[in-house]
């Protein structure tokens, strides 16, 4: 194992509930539990994103201060 690498103690049940998509998706335990954690976004990353996010909203959509909004029904 080299130095940047660690291992990670999970039940049975879960192992073999992560086999299937492992085979599925062609590749190794290993890569699949990688994907995962480079693809989950964590609350500072959430943080950092929403007020770019909501400015982005506020000059996309204008709406007066004070307004309240009613939500769209489908026709």
């Amino acid at each position: 194992m080299a130095a940047d690498e660690t291992s990670i103690k999970m039940s049975v049940v879960a192992r073999y509930g992560l086999a299937q998509p492992t085979a599925e998706r062609g590749t190794i335990m290993r890569s699949l539990v990688e994907d995962l954690a480079q693809g989950t976004v964590i609350r500072a990353e959430y943080a950092e994103r929403a007020e770019p996010a909501r400015a982005e909203l506020a000059f996309a959509l204008p709406v007066q201060r004070g307004a309240r909004l009613r939500p769209v029904r489908p026709a």
